[in-house]
């Protein structure tokens, strides 16, 4: 239904600022055919029953994402995060620079941001950058 893309910029070991790219499947018509989709999608109109006005999902979202923002870097924020992040357990592939860099299932986030992935020997290991692909192909 939708999708986020989050890059930071960091001023030494602080983080400068945080960007953050929002798609939202709103309208039927956003949803690629069913022979194109790598997995399932759906759309706000779909799930809702009816059109939902996009300029009330926009205020939604930025009204959300200012409350949130008073909360980042907080032991709730983390926790909300850790508890509603999505393929959790789920095997995965990290990329960064055009090479695979870890194999495993991604296990959570830790208190730094970081991605944590669980490898096959069961280490635990803090991704700060790459590319996530859910269809690890080895």
């Amino acid at each position: 239904m939708c999708g986020i893309l989050v890059e930071t910029s960091w001023k030494g070991s602080e983080v400068g600022s945080v960007i953050l790219g929002i798609g939202i499947n709103i309208a039927h018509e956003s949803i690629p055919p069913v022979d194109e989709l790598q997995f399932p999608a759906s759309c706000i109109d779909d799930e809702h029953g009816q059109p939902i006005p996009r300029y009330e999902i926009l205020k939604m979202v930025v009204n959300t994402l200012f409350e949130w923002r008073k909360e980042m870097g907080k032991p709730e924020f983390f926790q909300y995060w850790q508890e509603h992040l999505a393929f959790q357990g789920e095997p995965v592939r990290i990329i960064e620079d055009g090479k695979t860099i870890v194999y495993g299932r991604q296990s959570g986030i830790l208190p730094d941001g970081r991605l944590e992935i669980t490898t096959a020997n069961d280490a635990k290991i803090g991704i700060t950058a790459g590319d996530l692909h859910l269809r690890p192909e080895k």
